[in-house]
């Protein structure tokens, strides 16, 4: 190997657990298409990374093919050496002609091509192989549904986990997705290494867009920084593209390009399983809910300072639908500067067996990558998540079983924030609302009239509304007690229409009048969903001010909260 110098995590990983006699296989998965560097893929950079070593490439489209001539020509001689032997495969491969090393043609079938390929990595000598498209051989299926030819290449790609242990040979299987390898070469007992080649970071890709700028010579209608910032969960190859794409239409690289190619890429690559959603507001456009602005403030501050252990790793909303938890958790995101994630099971779940478990597999990977992240996760009680889930042969069970297992690893604090929304925080399994997995239980409740005022403000400036001077946003506020943020959202795009319709450039109290009552106030059982969001709260300090009176009572199921009553006109 070269002497040591700068390299990725995941190369580095290779080496120290190869130097280390930790593993001589190793299960490389995930980004595998990408440049390692500025301009190697993984093959050429692992060709040139093991120095001095016999490099053998394989997958099933191309056979084996080499980096050198010279390469196939020494394979060739060590697979000569076993026919000499009386290997009939070696002898069968080589031909008994007089053919010059380098113009033997090689097997393309896996059983035969694997066979030769483990001669030379038990040969004695220092050889790497690097097997493409592994899950081709050894899909993830039940021993009794694989081929035969599949048994064999399994056994045979297993076998060198602990064959290859006393030698200075490597095997490099390579994988998209390491659960659509089959499992028995991710098992530990198989001395088989699951090394993970992640999307590229901020400076990763900062990096490689200044290199990538230089090199061709297209101009930026914003900083390297903005770019490496706007393309979170971008591949380098995919941020080539985007650079290409410029220059092919004689332009600088812009804002509105990056944002048009990323929206078509991640589609594309990652729809099936995630949406990555760009927040576009911050607080400003969150009417009220100044507690819950306030801990996300907290949040914010203990990361500037470095206080991880003082960041929560999951918070959870509870309230009635539309008081606005999504958009708060949103605000968060563009406020903290971190990406956002929004879960939703129905991308999840396959309709084959554990596809489930390997889209899921697939969203945790591409959230790892895209730290600091918050991933929403709305309505989690509808999800039917559960430790004891039944009914789908265990899929929910093991989805949710893999939920915990992310939001307990501890790397994680400080660079991923969960947050979950929900209006029956009664339906959630313990497992998932203990601490260390959801830190902060927040109510969010219907707002009170100064809340109201703030909300529709917002939402007038929002729709960019001009205003008569005879609305009177207090009064408004005072005759929609008991509306909730999204039911006002609806009355200001009710009574701009009814303003449109009428030609008026302002929005007047008739129009809002109008409004209210046409308008039927759709969320129901707020009594009931105030109720449980509040037993759920153990930190008085989370509680809006208004309801704290009512915390012990409800915590100790002595009376109900009785909630403002809906009104309809303006007095």
């Amino acid at each position: 190997m070269t002497k040591k110098q700068s390299i990725p995590r995941f190369i580095e990983e290779i080496q120290h657990k190869f130097t280390a006699g930790i593993a001589n296989v190793f299960l490389v998965h995930f980004n595998i298409a990408d440049y390692v560097d500025h301009a190697n893929t993984l093959p050429d950079y692992l060709a040139k990374w093991f120095k001095g070593y016999l490099v053998i490439f394989y997958d099933r489209n191309k056979g084996i093919t080499f980096p050198l001539p010279s390469m196939k020509k020494k394979f060739v001689e060590l697979v000569m050496k076993q026919e000499l032997e009386g290997d009939p495969l070696a002898q069968a491969a080589i031909g008994e002609s007089q053919q010059k090393p380098e113009d033997v043609e090689l097997p393309r079938d896996p059983q035969d091509a694997l066979r030769l390929i483990d001669m030379a990595l038990k040969s004695g000598q220092k050889v790497l192989t690097i097997i493409g498209y592994a899950e081709t051989l050894t899909p993830n299926a039940d021993m009794a549904s694989l081929s035969s030819e599949d048994r064999n290449n399994l056994v045979a790609l297993c076998s060198w986990g602990r064959d290859l242990m006393d030698t200075e040979s490597i095997a490099i299987l390579v994988t998209g997705s390491l659960t659509d390898v089959h499992q028995a070469l991710r098992a530990a007992s198989s001395k088989i290494e699951a090394v993970e080649f992640p999307l590229p970071d901020f400076s990763e890709r900062g990096s490689f867009i200044e290199a990538l700028i230089k090199a061709r010579g297209v101009k930026l209608n914003l900083s390297p920084t903005e770019f490496a910032a706007k393309t979170a969960g971008l591949s380098k190859v995919h941020i080539e593209d985007i650079v290409l794409r410029a220059e092919e239409m004689k332009a600088p690289v812009c804002s509105d390009l990056i944002t048009e190619r990323k929206a078509d890429i991640i589609k594309s690559e990652y729809a099936d399983v995630c949406e990555i959603v760009d927040p576009t507001y911050g607080f400003e456009a969150v009417g009220g809910l100044e507690h819950v602005k306030e801990l996300f403030l907290d949040i914010m501050e203990f990361l500037e300072k470095g206080l991880i252990d003082l960041t929560p790793k999951g918070v959870l909303l509870v309230g009635p639908p539309g008081t606005g938890k999504t958009l708060i958790a949103q605000a968060l995101a563009k406020v903290l500067g971190f990406n956002f994630l929004s879960f939703t099971l129905s991308k999840i779940l396959g309709k084959y067996v554990g596809e489930s478990e390997r889209n899921m597999a697939r969203f945790f990977l591409l959230a790892r990558t895209l730290a600091p992240l918050i991933i929403f996760v709305d309505e989690f009680d509808q999800l039917g998540l559960s430790r004891e889930a039944s009914g789908d042969s265990g899929v929910s069970s093991r989805i949710f079983q893999q939920l915990l297992t992310f939001m307990s690893e501890s790397e994680l604090r400080g660079k991923v924030i969960m947050v979950f929304a929900t209006n029956r925080p009664d339906l959630l399994d313990a497992a998932i609302v203990r601490p260390g997995r959801i830190d902060k239980v927040l109510m969010v409740g219907v707002p009170d009239e100064a809340e109201r005022v703030e909300i529709f403000r917002v939402q007038l400036e929002a729709k960019r509304a001009k205003v008569a001077p005879d609305l009177d946003l207090k009064k408004i506020a005072r005759a929609t007690e008991g509306y909730t943020g999204a039911e006002i959202e609806r009355l200001v795009t009710k009574a701009m229409e009814t303003a449109t319709k009428e030609g008026s450039e302002e929005v007047t109290k008739k129009h809002v009048t109008h409004a209210i009552w046409a308008i039927n106030p759709s969320t129901k059982n707020i009594e009931e969903m105030t109720l449980a969001a509040l037993k759920m709260c153990s930190d008085k300090d989370l509680v809006p001010e208004k309801y704290r009176e009512y915390f012990d009572k409800a915590a100790k199921k002595e009376e109900p909260i009785v909630t403002a009553k809906r009104r309809r006109g303006v007095k």
